[in-house]
């Protein structure tokens, strides 16, 4: 089986995790697989995770500076592009998209996800 995979996107809960780069991040996961057995059989027993995803992420708007960074509230949206539309085409609308948020009192940050390895029936573009 492979290291992402995912029958589709139907979930309960997400544990999301990042890094600066791809490098870290294999660092990181690769710690995980070798000390962390303990701990992810604990998870196991109350979380069923059958979808092991990695997306490539494009930063639009930046976050706030935060007291508590680590309490947020994320939402997710699933958005396809119009026939024969480009990556080109898509950024500077997003540029404009996350301006016009924050010009209008929005503090919240804005990323586009991009599915990169992992799932493989998304019926969306990005979220």
């Amino acid at each position: 089986m492979p290291y992402y995979s995912g029958p589709d996107q139907d979930l309960d809960v997400i544990w999301l995790g990042g890094s600066d780069n791809a490098r870290t991040l294999g660092r990181i996961q690769d710690a995980w697989l070798a000390t962390g057995s303990k701990e992810a059989e604990g998870f196991a027993e109350v979380v069923s995770c059958d979808v092991h995803a990695a997306y490539a992420v494009l930063r639009i708007k930046k976050p706030p500076k935060r007291d508590s960074p680590s309490n947020i509230v994320i939402s997710f949206s699933d958005c396809n592009t119009a026939e024969g539309t480009s990556f080109d085409d898509l950024y500077m609308p997003l540029i404009e998209w996350g301006k016009y948020k924050g010009d209008n009192g929005s503090t919240a940050a804005m990323w586009e996800f991009f599915p990169s390895y992992g799932g493989g029936g998304e019926e969306f573009d990005f979220k």
